[in-house]
């Protein structure tokens, strides 16, 4: 039996129809769903309120220049209003409040009535 070129052509057309038959089944029975699109997790931050009202201009009025170093020396933080802890790192503790003080009163007015705690 001697197969035309009509009858290779319709063989084609009846394995590519049957192809898009079978993979058309595979899809709708397992489908592709896609890559999985996952939002970022997102963290909810606590809402935090303060339970004790600062106020930096009065009682604090040096608190942006801190800490400040000098030679052996560093004016850490406040401990209370109007009261600066200084370590000491080495050197005379006298010419540390002396070069302290100069410090302050180099400030102005928002240095004056500072009470230096030592560590």
């Amino acid at each position: 039996m001697i197969k035309t070129e009509k009858d290779r052509s319709l063989g084609i057309y009846v394995f590519l129809i049957g192809m898009i038959v079978i993979l058309t089944g595979l899809k709708i029975r397992y489908g592709y769903k896609g890559e999985e699109v996952t939002e970022p997790a997102t963290m909810k931050a606590a809402i935090i309120t303060p339970t004790v009202t600062v106020t930096p201009k009065n009682d604090y009025p040096v608190w942006q220049q801190l800490p400040y170093q000098g030679t052996g020396y560093t004016v850490e933080k406040y401990t209370a209003p109007k009261t600066l802890q200084v370590k000491i790192n080495n050197g005379d503790k006298q010419l540390i409040e002396n070069e302290v003080r100069k410090w302050l009163e180099g400030l102005g007015e928002v240095g004056e009535g500072h009470k230096i705690e030592w560590e």
